[in-house]
Parts: C-alpha cells; structure tokens; sequence
C-alpha cells in the first residue's frame, strides 16, 4: 500500500465535488497520487484533506505509526505554512486558514474561528520556524517506518523564495529588526534553523513547488492543478520515487 498526505492540490476528489468532505471519493477522476499509484500498480491510501495544515499531516503520520499501519511508501506534499489545524473532535479538526476554518468531519465552515488566530496568534517567523520543525520531524519519522518516503512542497512558492535555511542568520536579524526587537529570542531561532540546516542533508525533501512545474497554465479557476497539472505532477513524483529505488 502507498500512503499519501496533503491539502487539496493531492486530494482524490475535486475540489468543488459535493463530496469532497472527509471520507475521500477515490473513485473521482484521476489525480497525481491516483496516477503514481496506477502507474507502480499499487493500492493506496490517500489521507489528503482540502485546507489542510501541515501539522494535521505529522499528525495523520504519526497515527499511522501508532496504529500499526506500515505502508510500502509514503508520499507527502506539504502545504502553506501559515496554515493550522486545532481539534475538533472524533479524529477532526478545524482547519484554519486566512479565509476561514472548515471542520474535516462535518464540512461545516466557520467565518470567525481564524480571525483571533490570524490576528493575536499569527507571526511569520515563527510560522516559518514551525514549518520546518515538522519538515524535521516528518523525516525523523518516516525513517522509522523502514520504507521510501517522499516529502515535497506543493505551491508555497513565498516560502521557497525565502531560502531561509541557506541564509539563518541575515533573515532572522532582519526579521527582529524590523520589529525593533533585541534580545534572546533572536539567537534561539537562529540556533534551531542552524540544527535543521545541519540535519538537512538527511531529508528526502524537496522545496522545488508542484506550482512551479506546472505553472499557471495548468491551474483551473480555483487555482487547482488542471488533469494535465496533475499528469505532470504524478510524472515528477514518480521519477522522484523510482529515483530512491535505485
């Protein structure tokens, strides 16, 4: 079995398909992880859910774990990092985002929940710094499985363009900086990054975005790879895949 994880760009339903709550349709026309998974002939498991957060992904993984699942492969694709998930209960969890927050077990949406996150709970630096706690974490982990594993950005080309851990230093100064902060905290995250950065070379990560490859043209109106997006993304996964196979 191929395991797969992430927000809607990696989804087996459409994002506008009236059933595109929890439990996922796989049985909707083919997206990237359908593709990778017909093409090495293999069933899988797709946990992907639209608004997703990276830290309900860790979270997903590590139930995987815990509950004895060990799947053939895992392939994950993160999403936004300023994205985050709270409980919801039964397994769920709200899913907060800038435009709202979605319960994943109800598909009910709420306007407000986000707005006091966004605005007492928000803070960019620290945002990217958890960001790649769970890129550390998600690697520590699936290594525990004993299985290939992938783990890729999907579009937060923002995040990429940061290039934060090849330059640590001169973005968290600047960042405290222009807050006109000086203290301790600065040299905290900077230490973190440089232990991430350090581990770096151990990840089966990559930072070159699906959004990047496929470009706009592959996008439909709602910003969604297009069946020819998700062609493109399933050929650039799979030769990632076959590429650790080797």
């Amino acid at each position: 079995m191929l395991y797969f994880n992430g927000d809607s760009w990696s989804t087996s339903y459409h994002v506008n398909d009236s059933n595109a709550v929890w439990p996922v349709n796989q049985s909707a026309w083919p997206r990237w992880p359908n593709l990778v998974a017909q093409d090495l002939g293999k069933e899988f498991l797709n946990e992907s859910l639209g608004g997703s957060s990276n830290q309900r992904i860790l979270d997903c993984v590590e139930n995987l774990w815990l509950t004895g699942q060990r799947p053939e492969m895992i392939i994950l694709a993160l999403t936004g990092h300023s994205r985050i998930s709270v409980p919801s209960g039964f397994g769920g969890y709200w899913n907060l985002n800038p435009g709202g927050a979605l319960d994943s077990v109800t598909g009910k949406f709420n306007d407000q929940i986000h707005k006091w996150y966004y605005l007492n709970g928000h803070e960019d630096l620290d945002s990217v710094y958890r960001y790649y706690k769970i890129v550390w974490n998600l690697n520590r982990l699936c290594k525990q499985f004993g299985c290939p594993y992938l783990i890729v950005q999907a579009w937060d080309d923002e995040l990429v363009e940061q290039n934060v851990l090849d330059n640590i230093e001169d973005y968290v100064v600047q960042y405290f900086e222009e807050y006109g902060i000086h203290d301790v905290r600065a040299d905290a995250y900077i230490k973190g990054f440089e232990t991430m950065r350090q581990d770096k070379p151990n990840w089966h990560y990559s930072n070159a975005t699906f959004s990047k490859l496929i470009g706009k043209e592959h996008l439909d109106e709602t910003e969604h790879p297009t069946p020819q997006g998700h062609k493109l993304i399933a050929k650039s996964v799979l030769a990632q895949i076959k590429g650790q196979l080797q």
